[in-house]
């Protein structure tokens, strides 16, 4: 998920300046997205593994 928010960073810094601003926005939006989501699934899946390692008997 973070390469496909680094590509969209990526096409963001290469746009022509004359290109529409919806266009600027859309890429910026869909990286944050994807930036959050690579966090969020990180964090999910660090509590995960603390809950299986605190969990008795697994």
């Amino acid at each position: 998920m973070l390469r496909a928010a680094e590509r969209d960073l990526l096409t963001l810094q290469s746009m022509n300046p004359q290109a529409p601003e919806e266009a600027f926005g859309f890429h910026l939006q869909q990286a944050t997205e994807k930036a959050l989501k690579a966090w969020i699934a990180a964090l999910v899946e660090a509590l995960l593994a603390r809950v299986r390692e605190e969990t008795p008997g697994r």
